[in-house]
């Protein structure tokens, strides 16, 4: 949330997606994905966007712009799937809506003033991600 107030996510991101590659990739512990398409990314398996792309020239919304560049500086990865369609995770807005009475998600409320209707990202451009290697990363043993 405070991230989304700065304007700037400064980490890698998590996200589900709608179908996943049978197994798993570091640092997933366990998958449910059932596709046997070499192709498919396996839940725990990190991507990125090129650096090279200019994401600004892509007429990309306001809030997708900030999620895809977090994505092509930090990346991001699967971590689970849910058979609807990719989601990045967000923090909750319970506490902000305990501690100052108003969920900044809600309709009509801080982010959407800030960043306009977002609750449709589908101009993330999936198709610029760069995928890893299954268990890019992990630690010797």
């Amino acid at each position: 949330i405070e991230e989304l107030r700065a304007g700037e996510i400064n980490h890698a991101l998590s996200f589900t997606i709608a179908q996943a590659r049978k197994g798993f990739s570091w640092p997933a512990k366990a998958g449910d994905g059932n596709l046997d398409d070499v192709d498919a990314p396996m839940e725990g398996q990190w991507c990125r966007i090129d650096p090279s792309v200019d994401l600004d020239k892509l007429g990309l919304g306001p809030m997708t712009l900030m999620i895809a560049k977090a994505v092509q500086k930090y990346g991001a990865y699967a971590a689970d799937k849910n058979l609807y369609c990719h989601t990045f995770t967000t923090e909750h807005g319970i506490y902000e809506l305990a501690i100052h009475g108003l969920d900044p998600w809600e309709h009509d409320g801080e982010f959407e003033q800030k960043y306009g209707k977002f609750d449709n990202i589908n101009d993330f451009p999936w198709e610029l991600t760069q995928w890893a290697p299954v268990d890019w990363g992990k630690p010797s043993e």
